[in-house]
């Protein structure tokens, strides 16, 4: 039966690869059809100190208070995933503006803690 000149049951070129029962992808119904390939986007800084900066940098006492400070921060920032290591860079060969997204991103979010750490703390910033 063709519904709208596509064999009923059968994959279009432009469809979505169905999944097998075990979740595995099916062959490509048309292998000359590349799959898209999501970038990274470049995170929105956020330019609020009242978000950015926390009411006492890290110094040798407050870490429990500070770590809990700067999650919140990460976490209203949409950084997380790279404080955490979850966003892998992509290949600069393969998605350059999406390795240029992540490298600003992943700056931004060594500034964001090295603005949050005292100057006695940031001898140790650099060391790892």
């Amino acid at each position: 039966m063709l519904i709208q000149g596509i064999n009923a049951g059968a994959a279009s070129p432009l469809m979505p690869v169905p999944l097998s029962p075990r979740g595995a992808a099916q062959a490509l119904a048309n292998p000359y059809v590349m799959a898209m390939v999501l970038s990274i986007i470049q995170v929105s800084v956020c330019e609020s100190t009242a978000i950015t900066r926390t009411r006492e940098p890290l110094n040798d006492t407050n870490w429990n208070v500070w770590k809990g400070s700067m999650k919140h921060m990460f976490k209203l920032c949409k950084v997380t995933g790279y404080i955490f290591g979850n966003i892998a860079r992509p290949n600069r060969v393969h998605d350059p503006e999406g390795a240029d997204n992540w490298d600003f991103n992943d700056s931004y979010v060594a500034m964001l803690i090295y603005e949050n750490i005292s100057a006695a703390q940031k001898v140790h910033a650099g060391q790892v």
